[in-house]
């Protein structure tokens, strides 16, 4: 036996050598053939898989028939004969045994496993059949057209271990299939060389794979939100038109990908690609001036990106040299691109074409044949696109597309095949991240059904569009659907800190960000083959092509409705209408969010929204990742994070932030938190170093720290904090009275008006609640006896019109947060609110909060008119929509769309109703009643709404509204 610093080798009694290498301390590398010489694979001489620099240290031990080999973490037992071996930990638990000697035959190799009675498996990429569970099954690990795109020859074990095997030929792995207590591993490779890893559950096994197979590389930032494939044909107008439309209707995006057919040859595999003269002239023409202006640079003023469609290649990328570093890329392939690069490009999107190349059976200068190389070709093409990107920009690249294998994730996104079926494309996507693959995607092919957009904006990257599918645009959707595609959007967008510290995870650990349910929740028999949900980073509970869900142990809140349900059960999740499918936060989280945003980088993260859904059984916990979104920065280090913690009990709610750690270029200076906590009651006080801070309205909460506003029906408390830069900071929500810690407790009253008090407020939620619920009589009868219960001492001194306002402010808020303004609901019944004080009775003032209710309740938004189809309003009122306190008269708004003021003018008419003068004045002049009712001056409410005299703005507001502006006030 040969014992050095990185191997033990030995020959077995049965014929054969086998080398040992200890990679760390849970990794072992096992090695197997009939010469005794073991030249590295390609998998690391191209620099995909990655050996220790310092391999763990281990003891030998030299038995009868058998050698032991020990570690700290880990000990070997070999069978001197033939090679049959058992492998554990550190505290002698076998993990697993071998059921047969290793074999080596003219066929190729062949290993054999025993199983346990319970034992799972998970792995393979999207090899075999859709299920997660692959137990029972024979999987054939190959990269084929139709087949399979992102195989990888991977498996974890519930039993703690897990295997990879070394190799790029194909390889067949029988789990249990034709002998259930066996598994079977054979190639046709005249080596067998594998890694062996265990770990004290799925995560554990993934960061031990991913330290061998490669770290997954971050995106870049902007990479995380909307991806667009535009159609073909393609050219520089229908690319800025299908940009541009994004920005229209108000729908962020961040990526555009240019269609195939940019190139002048047409399916150009080459390495002389060019643009094509015709339809991209400012790129293809040899004057730099020309080129300088090219559509690309005017749409990344609006804030997007560009990537390129790359069919193949006919270029043998195996000529680039055998080493760690992989191929320069000045000599490389992606030599040609560079040019592009230099023209604005920040993406490419590989095609699956490379398959054929390989099957073109071409003679390959490293003298690999096309079935050994047909795994590798992928890795080699996306090592050398990223390798050159990142050298020649110092940027992140950004790679996908639907070819992968073992270490993909170091260079490239993977776009999970398409069907269509949905729900197999979300189980192979699943299978992908139980794979070491963290940024795996599903296309958007079902954008037309609300879940198909449920399900493409919440994984781990979104991208849309097809081809050959001109129409598959937001722009042309329903209005209905356009609103909820519009809805998910946002959503994902203003998730990103949440998604993106997840990607950091990723990066660090090979956890993937979308998670699947075995691999979260291992003990729970339940989730073993659950492969329509999944968990989105930590705490979010996707469940996608189903209204039912399985709520694991554990308490949890659903995100669309706030209602609250004990684990352990499933779920059905009725009335969806407004929504494509189920979603679930985990008690005790906490989300980070942003404002609204067009494209990622338009707002610098100076304010973060952070919303709580408190536990008592569950402390919150959250670590927000920060860095320039864009440069290699961040694997030296220059990476901002904020700790942020959550302890709940049956009195208290404590939320303390950590200190901002570390720095990045661009990180902004001072930090600002939104806290939106999700809380069944009300707190009766909130402190924080030893201040307690006051309530206020709504409309006094001006973002400054000191004051909280509790709202009733969203259940949730608002306030502010601002960042400290010297300590933690503290903040503490008191559901119950602590006297001895509030140094400010008022008196207790000599009569009853506390408990007047605490009845009033019980009222106002029956009133609420029966409004919610849509129940005129019983709305009808708590207004009644909520006016009888607190108003009759008012009433009986003249003073019962106030309490009349509040109960009014209360229905034209409830009609506000559905998104309506008071005009539309109540129309001329407001008008008695501005002339209270001619109204004669208490009776006249309770008749009009019940006419309130009426017409709350039976509004119907729908009646409102359409949205206008023709281009030219929808763009019209856009622009209105933005800058209502700008320039609209109808000329100048004419000639920024490029029609003739007469034709706009008529279209007006025809589509929205009224003139254009007229709907200009009630936009303005709701607007403005809205500024008046938000404590707006009355000088402000004119410079907001575009009137640049005061006088005619009070003289307008007054015979639009019967009333001045200063008297709403």
């Amino acid at each position: 036996m040969s014992d050095d610093r990185n191997h033990i080798q030995f020959p077995l009694d049965d014929g054969g050598w086998i080398r040992i290498t200890p990679v760390g301390p849970q990794t072992l590398r096992i090695r197997f053939n009939n010469a005794g010489e073991f030249a590295e694979p390609p998998l690391i001489r191209y620099g995909i898989l990655s050996n220790p620099e310092s391999p763990a240290s281990w003891s030998t031990k030299d038995t009868v028939g058998q050698y032991i080999f020990r570690s700290g973490q880990t000990f070997l037992e070999v069978s001197k004969v033939n090679g049959r071996f058992a492998w554990g930990d550190g505290e002698n638990r076998e993990r697993i045994r071998t059921s047969g000697g290793l074999q080596i035959t003219p066929d190729g190799f062949q290993i054999r496993f025993g199983l346990r009675e319970s034992e799972k498996f998970y792995g393979f990429g999207d090899a075999g059949q859709p299920s997660l569970q692959r137990r029972g099954s024979a999987v054939s690990v190959q990269m084929r057209v139709k087949h399979s795109f992102a195989p990888v020859p991977f498996l974890m074990s519930s039993e703690g271990w897990a295997l990879l095997l070394n190799t790029t030929w194909d390889t067949t792995f029988d789990v249990g299939s034709s002998n259930e207590n066996e598994m079977v591993v054979t190639g046709s490779q005249q080596l067998l060389d594998f890694y062996l890893f265990h770990g004290g559950n799925y995560p554990e096994l993934l960061d031990h794979y991913t330290d061998v197979s490669g770290k997954p590389a971050l995106l870049p930032v902007w990479a995380y939100g909307l991806t667009f494939l535009t159609s073909k044909p393609s050219n520089e107008h229908n690319v800025t038109e299908a940009a541009l439309k994004f920005r229209q209707l108000g729908i962020p995006c961040d990526l555009i990908d240019i269609a195939p057919d940019w190139t002048e040859r047409e399916g150009d595999r080459s390495d002389e690609k060019r643009w094509h003269p015709e339809r991209y002239p400012t790129l293809a023409s040899a004057d730099p001036r020309q080129r300088r202006f090219s559509f690309i640079h005017t749409l990344r003023k609006h804030g997007f990106k560009l990537s390129l469609y790359l069919l193949g290649c006919d270029s043998d990328l195996t000529a680039g040299g055998e080493h760690s570093s992989g191929a320069n890329a000045d000599d490389s392939w992606y030599a040609h691109l560079r040019k592009f690069v230099d023209d604005g490009i920040s993406a490419f999107v590989l095609s699956r074409g490379i398959l054929s190349d390989v099957e073109a059976g071409r003679t390959w200068s490293n003298g690999m044949s096309s079935d050994e190389l047909r795994n590798l070709l992928p890795l080699l093409l996306g090592k050398q696109i990223y390798d050159g990107f990142r050298t020649q920009t110092g940027k992140r690249p950004m790679l996908f597309g639907p070819l992968g294998y073992t270490g993909i994730q170091q260079f490239t996104a993977i776009a999970s095949r398409d069907s269509a079926n949905g729900a197999l494309e979300t189980t192979y996507m699943l299978n992908c991240c139980l794979s070491g693959f963290i940024h795996t995607s599903t296309n958007m092919p079902e954008m037309f059904t609300p879940e198909g957009i449920h399900a493409g904006f919440l994984q781990a990257w979104s991208r849309l569009g097809r081809v050959s599918v001109h129409l598959h645009h937001p722009a042309f959707l329903v209005d209905s659907m356009q609103k909820l595609f519009t809805k998910y959007a946002r959503l994902r967008y203003s998730l990103m800190p949440y998604l993106y510290s997840a990607a950091h995870v990723a990066a660090c650990t090979g956890l993937p960000i979308v998670r699947p349910m075995p691999l979260m929740f291992q003990h729970d028999p339940v989730c073993d083959e659950l492969s329509q949900q999944y968990m989105l980073g930590d705490s979010l509970l996707v469940a996608v092509y189903t209204n039912k869900v399985y709520l694991p142990e554990g308490s949890w809140i659903n995100y669309w409705t706030g209602e609250h349900h004990e684990g352990g059960t499933w779920l059905t999740c009725e009335n969806l209408e407004d929504v494509g499918g189920p979603l679930f936060v985990r008690g005790g989280s906490i989300i980070p969010q942003l404002p609204h945003m067009d494209y990622i980088g338009q707002l610098k993260a100076e304010r973060i929204i952070l919303h709580l859904y408190p536990c008592s059984r569950k402390s919150g916990e959250f670590t927000l990742y920060e860095d320039d979104g864009e440069t290699m920065c961040y694997l030296d280090g220059q990476i901002a994070v904020t700790s942020i913690f959550c302890e709940t009990d049956e009195t208290r709610t404590t939320v303390r932030i950590a200190r901002r750690c570390g720095t990045y270029e661009g990180m902004p200076f001072r930090r600002h938190y939104e806290f939106i906590v999700h809380a069944k009651t009300k707190p009766v006080a909130i402190t924080s170093e030893g201040r307690r801070w006051a309530e206020r309205p709504r409309r006094s909460m001006t973002g400054a720290p000191g004051n909280w506003y509790y709202d009733r029906l969203a259940s949730t408390v608002l306030l502010y904090a601002e960042e400290s830069t010297a300590s933690d900071q503290e903040i503490r929500i008191d559901f119950t009275w602590h006297p001895q810690e509030d140094t400010r407790t008022p008196e207790p009253s000599r009569d009853s008006s506390l408990s007047e008090s605490v009845k009033q407020i019980h009222y106002d939620e029956v009133v609420v609640a029966a409004l919610e619920l849509g129940d005129l009589s019983g709305a009808e009868r708590a207004i009644k006896a909520w006016w009888k219960a607190g108003f009759n001492e008012a009433a009986a001194d003249g003073d019962w019109r106030l309490p009349l306002l509040k109960g009014s402010m209360l229905m034209i808020r409830l009609a506000e947060k559905r998104g309506w303004t008071a005009h539309e609901v109540f129309g001329v019944n407001l008008e008695a609110l501005y002339t209270i004080k001619d109204m004669p009775s208490s009776a006249q003032g309770v008749n009009l909060l019940l006419q309130f209710a009426r017409q709350l309740l039976q509004y119907n938004p729908n009646k409102q008119p359409e949205t206008p189809l023709h281009p030219a309003v929808r763009e019209a009122l856009d622009i209105i929509k933005r800058e209502i306190d700008g320039d609209l008269s109808l000329q100048r708004l004419a000639g920024r769309i490029g029609v003739h003021p007469f034709h706009l003018s008529r279209l007006f008419k025809q589509e929205i109703g009224s003139t254009f003068s007229d709907y200009i004045l009630q936009q303005r002049m709701n607007d403005a009643k809205k500024w008046i009712e938000s404590g707006k001056r009355v000088y402000e409410a004119a410079e907001l709404t575009g009137f640049k005299d005061v006088k005619y703005f009070s003289r307008a507001f007054r015979k639009y509204w019967g009333v001045p502006p200063k008297t709403l006030r």
